[in-house]
């Protein structure tokens, strides 16, 4: 059985910061992506390392890309709005050795489901699903160190990265 989600009732709850992805960078170290959510009052970054796959799926999502077929994210909002139920938001609520956790808040029939999932994978159904993205700010005072570093990332490497694939790197995955 699912529990309840956090409620959010209140829009000034100084516990909960509503976030905007600001971008998706390389982390100049590794090169692995990271999308940066930055409170709508620009006073807190928050930076997730996620996976390549994710990153091409909330890049698509920014930028409003649609494909003849649907991708994982749009599949599941499709079955999210199919079967009658309401994405609320999603919250990063925890990091817990670097890793971080998040819930998507549905409701159904006049019930209220949290569905633990991966941030980035809540990031790209909110963008998807034009849903609120949360965070506690309990994350973003825990992450806020790491905005110093991110300063050497450039916001346009990952997209510079998707351009320069050649056709056949890209033709592994059909759609």
């Amino acid at each position: 059985m699912a529990e309840q989600y956090r409620k959010i009732a209140e829009p000034d709850n100084p516990s909960i910061i509503a976030m905007t992805v600001r971008n998706v960078v390389l982390d100049p170290r590794n090169q692995t992506p990271i999308v940066i959510l930055e409170s709508e009052d620009k006073k807190f970054g928050l930076p997730i390392w996620i996976g390549p796959y994710e990153a091409t799926s909330i890049i698509m999502a920014l930028e409003e890309v649609e494909l003849p077929r649907p991708m994982t994210h749009d599949l599941m909002l499709d079955m999210i709005e199919k079967l009658g139920v309401a994405m609320k938001y999603v919250i990063i609520h925890e990091v817990k050795n670097g890793t971080f956790f998040a819930e998507i808040a549905l409701e159904l029939d006049g019930r209220n489901v949290a569905v633990d999932a991966r941030p980035s994978d809540s990031i790209a159904l909110a963008l998807r699903a034009g849903a609120p993205i949360l965070a506690e700010k309990a994350v973003c005072d825990e992450t806020s160190h790491i905005e110093e570093f991110l300063k050497e990332a450039q916001a346009e490497q990952y997209k510079e990265y998707l351009e320069q694939l050649s056709p056949d790197e890209m033709s592994k995955y059909k759609m």
